[in-house]
């Protein structure tokens, strides 16, 4: 469903728990900065559950970035260019669209 990451020393995991709707409900845990990507069809919601995470927007040429910590939700929405930042780890479960398209960096 996802690229792999370009780094080898990244930590990352993800299990699907449940199918939903057009994708999925999955359990995710990584360290660094993720791929840019979008879901033209749905938005990409998500819970954290342990550890901060920092996500990135961008939309009409300007990024936007807000820490969120553990307890938090966060939605990504449909079709807007998105990647997360997680210095430590971050654990968090998401409700994920099926079709990605992943994005180059700007």
């Amino acid at each position: 469903m996802t690229k792999p990451y370009d780094f080898p020393e990244v930590l990352r995991t993800v299990a699907l728990v449940a199918n939903y709707r057009e994708g999925g409900i999955f359990a995710r845990g990584f360290s660094t900065t993720n791929q840019w990507k979008r879901y033209p069809q749905d938005d990409d919601d998500l819970q954290i559950l342990r550890d901060p995470v920092t996500p990135t927007l961008k939309t009409t040429g300007k990024k936007e970035s807000a820490d969120h910590k553990a307890g938090m939700i966060a939605i990504m929405p449909q079709n807007t260019r998105h990647q997360f930042y997680a210095s430590s780890g971050v654990t968090l479960i998401t409700a994920t669209p099926q079709r990605i398209v992943a994005e180059t960096p700007l």
